[in-house]
Order: C-alpha cells, then structure tokens, then sequence
C-alpha cells in the first residue's frame, strides 16, 4: 500500500515538474523573442520592430497579396516575401510564377496555425504537436521546428514515447529522440510489443541492439519476426556454425 502511495505522490511530482516547465517554456519563448528586438542596433530597432508589426497585421489580409494559399478548409491570401523570409523552402525560384499554394493535405486547422506563426512568431503551446511539428519540417521551418521540439520533450509520457521516438529519428530531431530514448531505457521492461508495432523492424533493430543486451531475446518477447528476421540476417555465419 505504501508503495502504490509513494508511486502516486512520485506521479503528482511529475506531473508538477512538467506543468512548471511547459509554463517556463512558454515565458522563455516570449523573452527571446522580445530580446531579440532589444538587442537590436538601436537605430534599427525602430525599423525592425515596425517591421514585424506590419507584417504580423498582414496575417490573412489582402492586402499587398500576391499569393493564395489553398487549406483544407478555405483560402487565405497570403505574401510571398513573407513566406521566403521565413524559409529558403520558398525562395525566389520556388516562387516565381506561382501564385497558388497548396496545403490542403495538411491535416484540421494545422495549415492556418502554421500560417499564423509564420506571420507574427506565435503559436499556442497545446498546437505543438507531433502532426504540427512535422509540417513545420517539411516546409523547412527549423525554428518553429526545435519549438515543438523543445516542448515535446517536457510533455512526453511513456504511453508516447515510442511513438515520438520513431517520429524525432524520421525528423532528425535529435534531443527529442535521445530524451524519449533515455525514458525507455528507463522503463524498458514496462513496454510490450503493442507500445512498438508502429516502428519499422530496421529503427527497432537498431533500437534493441543498444537498448537490449540479448536483442534477439527482446525481438522474440516483443513479437516482431521481422526484426528476428534482421537478427538472423546480420548474424548468419554464427547461425551456420
């Protein structure tokens, strides 16, 4: 009984700590931001800080548009100086005679959060999602990306960790793959075959064989013949002899 107790108050601890890092999170992100514009030579700082505001008022106005972006849900104009400032994925070449974007494949309000952030730098910390966070990175966006990153690492939980590790590998996301790698490590014998169906036999192979002292003993108890497959492959000539 007093173990489940102490297990609970652990829990509550936890659960503290990354609602206090989650809120330090998002102040440090403001911070930045403003410091960035104070540090700024101060007879561009006037310049630059009119800069961003212009164009954080041009989210989702036509203003000066020469672009229209297409999401699942509606149009939205849009300007192509903005986008090619944000990242070399829209460059001049990328843009030249284009006068339509489509994003339509992006998945529920992703596209228009995405769209707001590329304008005025915000994003409300319950979007940064996995699904977000893989936008951001095909569109390029390395900032916006190790801000999810940076997020994701306070909030991840055993029941995703998995998940997000195969996710950060996909991604090149490396602190978020070390931090959800570390946690495993840490709670390898509580995963079962169910937690990794999702990962490639190739990534969990090479999962096991850091994680695990007997990697194919790990491939048998998760039940991946796949990655047994692998084992045996790599390790033919023992196999013969």
């Amino acid at each position: 009984m007093d173990d489940q107790s102490d297990s609970q108050k652990w829990q509550q601890h936890l659960s503290l700590l990354r609602s206090q890092y989650v809120n330090l999170y998002t102040t440090n992100t403001e911070l930045r931001y403003k410091y960035e514009i104070a540090t700024a030579n101060d007879n561009e700082s006037g310049f630059i800080e009119r800069l961003l505001t212009i164009v954080a008022s041009l989210y989702r106005q036509k203003r000066y548009s020469d672009l229209t972006i297409k999401l699942n849900n509606g149009n939205v104009p849009a300007h192509k100086f903005i986008l090619s400032a944000r990242s070399d994925y829209w460059n001049a070449a990328a843009l030249a005679d284009v006068f339509e974007l489509d994003w339509s494949d992006l998945d529920g309000d992703i596209g228009l959060i995405l769209l707001k952030w590329i304008y005025t730098s915000i994003v409300d910390k319950e979007n940064l999602t996995l699904e977000f966070m893989k936008a951001a990175s095909s569109f390029q966006l390395k900032e916006l990306v190790e801000q999810c990153e940076t997020y994701l690492i306070g909030t991840v939980s055993l029941k995703d960790c998995v998940a997000l590790y195969t996710a950060a590998e996909g991604l090149g996301a490396e602190k978020l793959r070390e931090h959800c790698g570390a946690l495993m490590s840490t709670h390898w014998d509580d995963l079962t075959g169910n937690d990794f169906k999702e990962m490639p036999g190739a990534l969990l192979y090479q999962l096991l064989k850091t994680k695990s002292k007997y990697p194919l003993h790990s491939a048998v108890r998760l039940e991946r013949e796949d990655v047994v497959f692998l084992y045996l492959v790599e390790h033919n000539a023992e196999v013969s002899n």
